[in-house]
Order: C-alpha cells, then structure tokens, then sequence
C-alpha cells in the first residue's frame, strides 16, 4: 500500500487535507477521528485509486464531532470514511455534511445489528433533474426511478454508497431540504434500494418531507442489502373517485387524478395515458375498467360507467296552424317523461307538449323540450300560427312583351298563400311550386300564365297573358372592294321593321334600308333591324384597295380637334411623292417629298383662312409606275 502523509491544520476551524502523492487511505490518529469545528473534504477519488479516511477505531466512538460543530465533505465518487468496525455492533454516525457550511450537516447512521465487517461510507449529489445517476460510481449505471424517465416527480437529490457486506442494519438517512424539489415533497419519505438491475420496492413507514433546513427519514430497520440507496416520496396509486359518477354519452372529456402523479392510465376511452383523459363519446356506452399505474408497482382499477345520452327529438304534423285549427299535439318523442315550454307568451301544456292555438295567438313561436333522465337533451320546434283567411292570388311578370328566347321573372303577389302552383303554357319550365319562378320562352306565340295559391282555408287562381315576338330576319348585301375615293351602295334585306346603320361617318343615310358610303379606309358596317322591340343584326364588309391609287381628300379643317386636321397624300404603295399646294394667286404654301408629312393648314409658321388651294402631286409606285393627280383643297375653320 502507497503511503500518505497527512497534515492537519487547524485554521478557522477548517481542517485541509493536502494529497501529497497518489492517495489511497488516510488513517486518523490514536485510531479515532475527531471533528471539532473543522470540514474535512475529500477531493479527486477514481474507480482505480479510491480516497479514504479511515477510522481504526470499532467502537461508534470513532468518529467524535464536538459542539464546536463541522462534518465530513463527500460528494464526489470514490471518497470514502471507511470504519474498521470489525465483528462490533452498535449505531455509528457518518458526520456528512455539504462544504464548509455549517447548517448543512447531513449525517449518516448505520446502527449495525449482525455482521462481522467493515463499513465504507459515501453520498454525493446526483443531477438536477433527481435522476440517481452518478457519472461514474463502483456500481452500475442508475437510470431513472418507477420504471419511467421522469423520477424529478419522486427522487430526492442524493445518493448514498454503503459498503458493508454480510451485514444487517438500521440505516437512517438525512438530506438537505432544498435538494427535495419532488412534486409532492411533503409526502412521506421512504428509502429505496438499487439491486443492480431494478429499484427494489420502498421500505420504511416514512417521514414526512421537508423542503428548508435538513430532513431525516428512518431508520429503516433490518436492512442486508447495500449501495446504493436514495430516498424517495411514497408512491400512492390510489386514483381519486371523489369527482367520479356516471359519466353520459355526450359529457366533456376529464382528466382523472391519483394520490402520486407521474403514472401511467390505461383503459377504453383513455386518450391521455400521461394526463389520465377519459372520453366518454370514444369510451362509448358501458362499464369501462381503468387503471393507474406507477412504476413502483402497484396498480389501482376503477370502473367508470358511461350511461346513454336521452334523444329529446320530437316534431309536429304542421309548421304553419291557422288561429281556427285544432290544438295540435307533438309525435315521434323518443324519450318520454319530459318538459315542454314555449317562447312568446304561448301557452302549451308542459306534460303533453299540447299547444293552445286560440291562447297563444298570431305570431312565430318556438317549442322547447328537455329530457328528465341523467343525461339530458334538448330540442326544439319552430311553428307560426296565422289569421289563415282565404287566399287571393296576385303576381306580376318581369315583362308581358319578350322575344323568341327571353326570360321572365315572374314575382308572388298574393296574400295568405301558403302554396303556389304555377302552369306556363309554352314556358321553360312548364310547372314549377316556387314562390317567385323564372320561366324562359323559346318560340313565338301568345301563352297564359297560371298561379293557384292555397292555404288551409281554401285557395284562389289568377291568370295572364305573355305574348313572345319572333326574332326578325335580315340580310346585308355581300362585302364590296371599291377603290379609294369611289362609292358603294350597301343594301338590306329583312322582314320589316325599322333599319340602323352604323358606324354613320360616311353613309348617305343611317336609317334606311338602302344607303351609299365612300369610306376613307376599310370599313365593317352593321345593320340593325328592329322590329316590335326584337332585333336583329348583319355585317357587310367595305374593302377599300389603296394598290397603285392616291387619294387627297378635297376638305380638311385644322382646328385642333383631332379630326381631319392634317391633309396627306395617301396611298398603299407609294414609293416616291412630290406634294406642292399653292393659294389661288400661285403662291406655294407646302411642299413635302415624306409621304409621312402633310400640310397643317399654316404658312410660315401662320394659320391660313379659309379659302380653296390647289394641290399638285406625282409619285412613283413601288411597281416603277407613275402617276401624276391636281386638284383643289379645301380648307375649313
């Protein structure tokens, strides 16, 4: 064995241990160690070189903390007191504390009863989630705590290692109360014990949970079985019932609860098996067994009861009742032995669900009944009650005149109707039972329209005449291709009627069934023919072929309103153009070889008055002809 020397130094009351070399025991003098004040605090153990202080001392005398106080700091793996005790019997106090802070004194007693050997003593915290599980520790790797990951609801922040084979003790624990941060810290305190696959089963009858200061639990008696061990809260799977009755069909889904959360609920209707929600639609009508686990291994089952949901349904023969009608009575109720009432000061009996039409009056009125079994239900009817006296039939027609293809809208005028029963003799359709029907008509003729309105006092007709005008006819002449600066006659043929041309620029005349037209450009005219407010149209087409032609026109006006204010020389092909206008005294006002330019009705950057000119031009078509055209302009203001 690799020896240590130990220096004690009793500063401040703190005792240092400086680790000269690897470290394996550190012996106490005189076979005792004694705490007067003093933290002792071991650092820098492993799995391969454990530190120790060792007390060779059998007796529970061995370790001595006088009233000055201090303790022994261990938190970290592999430093240990190990107490030669020997085949010694009796109740010997590890002095654990946390640091060099005096209120955390946490002391270990191990009240040996049977057994002939040594005790070796550890404790450390673990992580803050109160998950036991140490980084590195002489035994096997510690999970979690109930079979779940989430112990923080059970697993108080300490770990215990206890060496001491063949042995039997009374183990009592304390811990600092801040490290008890599980969900019912209050709860009883038991101990527990980590048999390298498994947490055995909680022992102890528990003390309660504290959350300040220190809290002791113990001693948990006859223990053979060691290291390691935690404390953890008692685990109660009792589910509370006290908010549990039958349940019915349609009721909301509830969350179950137990005396130790973090368990696991399972059973039909079940949608949360960490919530513990219960369903009863996905339950469904029935006894339904639920469970309550916890992974310290008990089960609670109750049985949850989803009774059926009443069906309030019910109707009456008539939504309308006329004020000389007969009390009606509702059918088809589902489930009986309920309460009827109604809205709008009417009278109904409650039982029966009989309406009084005389008591109630005119006006709408809504009948409400409500089961009387557990699992209520509501439902509802909406009736009027009227004056109900005979029926006069009345409407109007969108139009009485239509042509081949139209449509009417026709609109109820009648009162009292509750019924409508329309006929249309060559309409589309030809019945219809809507108030307010649209009818099409696709030939012409002179057809009746028929309505019988009723209601239960009797009923009454009424009919009009709608006349449907056939579509005229009409032909335009076929398209023309004149030369630019020629006439064309446009005629059309039709069945009588009224006659329309258009566009009008250009036409001799717009409404006649004849008319001549010298259009500037190609021009697509149409004529309309009317005829009793029916019309009708064509198209004919006048082509206006430019080819080896050139047109100046005889009158332009450039008064700045857009339209016809340049004079230019056109033509489709021109390929050269000399343009010359002169005023009547031979003087020449433009000139122009740009077929693009014409003459804006000024000279020398002045407006002329009105007066003739004459133009000369000659151009050269791109086919190498000529031609040479004079004439006179006219010029408007």
């Amino acid at each position: 064995m690799e020896k240590l020397s130990l220096i004690l130094k009793m500063t401040s009351g703190i005792v240092f241990l400086l680790l000269l070399g690897k470290t394996t025991e550190v012996h106490s003098q005189n076979n005792s160690l004694v705490i007067n004040g003093a933290y002792i605090i071991l650092d820098g153990g492993n799995a391969t070189n454990n530190i120790n202080v060792v007390v060779n001392q059998p007796s529970p005398l061995g370790i001595t903390r006088s009233v000055s106080g201090g303790h022994i700091h261990s938190e970290n793996q592999y430093n240990y007191i190990k107490w030669v005790v020997n085949s010694n019997l009796g109740s010997y106090v590890f002095p654990f504390g946390v640091g060099a802070n005096a209120s955390d004194y946490i002391p270990f007693t191990f009240n040996k009863t049977v057994g002939n050997s040594n005790v070796s003593m550890s404790t450390w915290a673990t992580n803050q989630q109160n998950i036991p599980k140490p980084g590195l520790t002489n035994v096997g790797a510690v999970t979690n705590m109930f079979g779940t990951a989430d112990s923080v609801l059970f697993a108080i922040d300490r770990f215990w290692d206890i060496q001491a084979p063949a042995t039997t003790a009374d183990l009592t624990f304390s811990y600092r109360g801040i490290e008890n941060t599980t969900s019912s810290p209050t709860n009883l305190v038991m101990g527990q014990h980590w048999n390298g696959n498994i947490w055995d089963s909680q022992v102890g009858s528990g003390v309660s949970g504290v959350t300040v200061g220190i809290g002791t639990t113990g001693p948990f008696i006859g223990q053979t079985t060691f290291s390691p061990w935690v404390l953890t809260i008692s685990c109660d799977v009792t589910i509370d019932t006290s908010g549990i009755t039958p349940f019915c069909f349609n009721d909301a889904a509830v969350n179950l609860t137990a005396i130790s959360p973090g368990g696991i609920w399972n059973g039909t209707g079940i949608t949360d098996t960490i919530n513990g929600t219960f369903d009863p639609n996905i339950a469904g009508v029935g006894n339904h067994s639920i469970t309550y686990t916890l992974g310290c291994g008990d089960t609670d089952t109750i049985t949850v009861i989803v009774i059926p949901q009443d069906d309030a349904s019910f109707i009456y023969t008539q939504n309308v009742y006329c004020v000389t009608d007969s009390n009606p009575i509702p059918s088809s109720i589902t489930t009986n032995g309920g309460f009827f009432s109604i809205d709008n000061s009417g009278t109904i009996n409650a039982s029966t669900g009989e309406i009084n039409i005389a008591a109630s009056g005119v006006g709408n009125f809504v009948v409400t009944y409500i089961t009387a079994g557990t699992c209520l239900d509501t439902a509802t009817f909406n009736f009027t009650i009227i004056t109900c006296l005979s029926p006069i039939a009345n409407f109007m027609a969108s139009d009485t005149f239509i042509c081949e293809g139209d449509c009417i809208d026709y609109t109820d005028l009648s009162t009292g109707a509750l019924s409508w029963a329309w006929t249309f003799t060559g309409g589309n359709p030809t019945i219809s039972a809507a108030q307010n029907p649209t009818v099409c008509y696709a030939i012409a003729g002179v057809y009746t329209s028929e309505l019988i309105v009723s209601n239960s006092i009797g009923s009454d007709t009424i009919i009009q005449t709608i006349t449907v005008i056939a579509t005229p006819t009409i032909i335009a002449s076929p398209n023309v291709t004149i030369t630019i600066g020629q006439s064309t006659t446009l005629t059309a043929a039709g069945s009588g009627g009224t006659y329309t041309w258009s566009p009008p620029n250009g036409l001799s005349c717009t409404m006649c069934q004849t008319t001549i037209t010298s259009p500037e450009e190609t021009t697509t005219y149409t004529v309309t023919l009317d005829s009793n407010g029916c019309s009708v149209s064509d198209d004919v087409i006048v082509i206006v072929d430019f080819t080896n032609i050139i047109f100046v026109p005889n009158i332009f006006s450039p008064n700045g309103d857009g339209s016809n204010d340049i004079v230019f020389v056109e033509g489709k092909t021109i390929e050269t153009l000399n343009f010359f206008i002169y005023d009547r005294w031979g003087e020449k006002v433009f000139e122009t070889t740009n077929k693009e330019k014409g003459w804006d009705g000024t000279f020398k950057g002045k407006a002329m008055n009105k007066a003739v000119f004459v133009y000369y031009v000659d151009v050269t078509f791109k086919d190498g002809t000529k031609a040479i055209k004079k004439g006179d302009i006219t010029l408007m203001r």
